[in-house]
């Protein structure tokens, strides 16, 4: 299953497909039996204890023998469920108190309820993940402590200094309700969803039990509070959700059908010139920034006006000076806005509040400070072109919240390895918000294409009619309109090209493939004379004119830089000189042929008429069959040998 998505889909269907022993850690807010709405309520107590006991069963497989898992519920709930969990084969750790500080007085034959309960288990009794010193809270009395951390206190007849850390965090946790926390004007806003759970608290979570890259489960997304927050903390996510108002009221982040962004025309040498300036100025500490223009508040102070000078110059090389004039200031501020969005969801920066909090990535107001992240450090201090181009393409790809991988695996598929806009739109587009496969839009590409062009013309006016905004009623939530879908689809299209796996061609996007065409022609792919120049020379090449060399399998197919790296050792490609070669395979019966047919390296042997062909598949991560390699190194070997010779 594809990581970092939200599955609309029901929770057992979902966790069927769910590879066992793949979850680190598991957050899951499952309904309560409320009956504060529709999914919340159950006949009895019995179909929800059933239903309940059911997930349970599903999900404890899933995780790791490493793993935890945190359940919320009722005190009554938690207290049914500990029961059940003492017959499995997990550890109980901790009953935890969720005080809301803000819950709604209105009982008077009862105590107010004023919490919540959390179940938290691990898997193993030992061997699990629990950082305490990343959820240190604060000490209650700071003057005490103040005082302690110069002279100490004395216990035990030891001396004992407080943690500038704070203290290790209790069971009970007093953390105001998300209710309370999310507002615009000063006023409360009320979640869309309606027990959504305070981002602090779920952050206290995953620090304490997940590292980076881990992956967390979000079983009963909801509002996708958890997926969110474990994204912003470095960790991959997986979650389910069957009501899908919630989530695409809730995450845009997750809609690779609604990419918007006024900024896909910055170009890569633009975004590292904002990059280059923010460096300048601060490194990579915090830059306190302003939303407006430099002629509106000249007194900024020093290093604001970096924030607004870099985006005012791209400002007015996009415009012309006549429609500068033309535009009013808060044009520029909210380019300048919109901008700093898109570069915090590229990941090449962090934007913080007043407090220097992290932000979400969404959202535009009360931004106080910037500061770069280490992919844009990276980025910045990129050695080689390839690099540079590899780091900019996590970025698009972290923009468009992997709809550029999806695009691939899907091409990869596809005889030619092209996508057309109108395949794009009316298939690639529903991979994450309806419950069609990754198999299942292929077929439909196949499909589409077998169509006749009569058919398709016809196809694509039954869309548009269908499209029309005039038919909408008033009500264009569920609707397109089909000009601004396909424009929608033509942006992304211009900002894959950026990548190195992608190119377009009019209305195409093309996989590229490392060959000797590409690599002359497009910089991204170009190795530095130098380089090569220092391998032949280490390994005893004698360069003629014509020299050529070959990746063993295509660089489209690299999922990070780290595969890249393996993709692109030099001992992983075969160099052949192309003046020689001819002799070369008339001496020794060796004509060579490298060629891709659906993700194989096909090296064919022998003449063109009695060709026989070895094929070796491309394993996952880069990794290549011993045989392909072997093979590989040993044409080189007596490559080289025979030139040499």
């Amino acid at each position: 299953m594809i990581l970092n998505k939200i599955y609309i889909e029901d929770v057992f269907t979902f966790l069927d497909k769910l590879e066992d022993k793949s979850v680190d850690l598991a957050i899951i807010d499952p309904p309560y039996n409320l009956k504060i709405a529709s999914w919340d309520s159950f006949k009895n107590d019995e179909e929800f204890l059933t239903f309940s006991y059911a997930w349970i069963d599903k999900v404890l497989p899933k995780i790791k023998d490493t793993g935890s898992f945190y359940i919320f519920n009722t005190p009554f709930n938690c207290a049914l469920f500990l029961a059940y969990l003492r017959q499995k084969k997990v550890h109980f750790l901790n009953f935890i108190t969720w005080v809301k500080k803000d819950g709604f007085a209105n009982a008077k034959k009862r105590y107010n309820h004023a919490q919540e309960s959390i179940l938290f288990y691990s898997m193993h009794k030992k061997n699990y993940t629990f950082n305490a010193d990343e959820v240190r809270t604060a000490y209650e009395s700071t003057e005490r402590i103040k005082h302690a951390q110069s002279k100490g206190i004395l216990k035990n007849n030891k001396r004992w200094f407080p943690n500038p850390k704070g203290k290790l965090c209790l069971d009970v946790w007093e953390i105001t309700s998300q209710r309370h926390v999310e507002k615009e004007n000063g006023k409360i806003l009320k979640p869309k969803h309606p027990s959504i759970k305070p981002k602090t608290l779920i952050e206290r979570m995953i620090k304490a039990s997940s590292n980076e890259n881990d992956l967390i489960l979000d079983l009963f997304s909801g509002s996708g509070m958890i997926s969110l927050v474990a994204k912003s903390l470095g960790r991959n996510f997986i979650g389910c959700e069957s009501h899908a108002e919630y989530v695409h009221e809730s995450l845009e982040m997750f809609k690779y059908n609604e990419y918007k962004s006024q900024h896909n025309r910055y170009d890569q040498n633009k975004i590292k010139t904002i990059i280059q300036a923010i460096f300048n100025e601060v490194g990579e500490d915090f830059l306190q920034i302003r939303t407006t223009d430099m002629s509106k508040r000249p007194s900024n102070i020093i290093g604001e006006e970096v924030y607004a000078k870099v985006v005012d110059n791209i400002c007015k090389s996009e415009m012309s000076q006549d429609n500068l004039r033309k535009k009013n200031q808060v044009t520029q501020d909210s380019l300048r806005k919109n901008l700093f969005v898109d570069m915090h969801r590229m990941g090449l920066i962090e934007r913080y509040n007043k407090n220097k909090e992290p932000t979400n990535p969404y959202i535009q107001s009360n931004i106080k400070y910037i500061s770069l992240t280490p992919l844009a450090i990276e980025f910045l201090n990129a050695q080689d072109l390839l690099r540079k181009n590899f780091c900019y393409t996590q970025a698009l790809e972290n923009l468009l919240q992997g709809f550029g991988a999806e695009c691939r695996e899907v091409m990869i598929e596809l005889d030619n390895h092209y996508l057309d806009i109108e395949e794009v739109m009316f298939f690639v587009t529903f991979l994450n918000i309806e419950n069609f496969t990754r198999s299942e839009i292929i077929e439909y590409v196949r499909e589409y294409r077998s169509l006749s062009r009569i058919q398709k013309e016809k196809l694509k006016e039954l869309v548009q009619d269908y499209c029309n905004p005039n038919h909408f009623n008033g009500n264009k939530l569920d609707k397109r309109d089909y000009h601004n879908w396909k424009n929608q689809a033509q942006q992304i299209f211009s900002l894959l090209e950026q990548s190195v796996f992608f190119e377009t061609n009019k209305e195409r996007l093309i996989l590229k493939t490392l060959n000797e065409e590409n690599k002359q022609n497009d910089k991204k792919l170009k190795r530095s004379i130098k380089e090569k120049a220092l391998y032949f020379e280490k390994h005893g090449v004698k360069k003629e004119k014509g020299f050529e060399l070959h990746h063993i399998v295509p660089l489209c197919l690299a999922r990070s830089v780290e595969e890249f790296d393996l993709l692109d050792k030099w001992e992983n490609l075969i160099y052949i000189d192309a003046f020689n070669h001819a002799k070369i395979s008339q001496t020794q019966n060796k004509h060579i042929c490298l060629y891709f047919e659906n993700c194989d390296v096909i090296l064919s042997k022998g003449l063109k008429e009695e060709q026989e062909s070895l094929y070796f598949t491309y394993i996952e991560n880069a990794l290549y069959k011993l045989d392909l390699q072997n093979t590989m190194l040993k044409y080189n070997k007596d490559l080289l040998h025979s030139k040499n010779g």
